[in-house]
């Protein structure tokens, strides 16, 4: 079933890595997939765990236009099943930090200018 156009911010595809990590793992054991797509607002990616709408996951951005990786805590929006028993879901950044604000933002209009050549 299609879900209604709810964004705020126009998604891009791009395929740079994100890390997360299960919320209530008893093991500080990250996880890596690539993006499926992104934008100042939130993020789409395949995980190997069933999240559930509303869960917050920590999420270790490695963006190609920040020298660091970027941390930043989000809220599951959406979750559907993919294939080999995987979960795809969208999820909502929390903007609380300035520096982690801003530097989603600058990989969010960087990559939409390259998108527009």
């Amino acid at each position: 079933m299609k879900r209604p156009e709810r964004r705020q911010a126009v998604r891009l595809p791009l395929t740079f890595m994100v890390r997360y990590r299960y919320p209530g793992s008893q093991r500080a054991v990250w996880s890596s997939s690539p993006l499926r797509n992104f934008s100042r607002l939130g993020a789409r990616f395949i995980s190997e765990y069933p999240f559930q709408v509303g869960e917050t996951v920590a999420l270790q951005l490695i963006l190609p236009t920040s020298e660091q990786p970027v941390w930043v805590e989000s809220r599951v929006a959406w979750t559907q099943p993919s294939r080999l028993g995987m979960t795809e879901l969208g999820v909502a950044f929390q903007l609380a930090d300035v520096q982690t604000r801003e530097a989603i933002t600058e990989a969010a209009v960087f990559f939409s200018k390259e998108g527009q050549r």
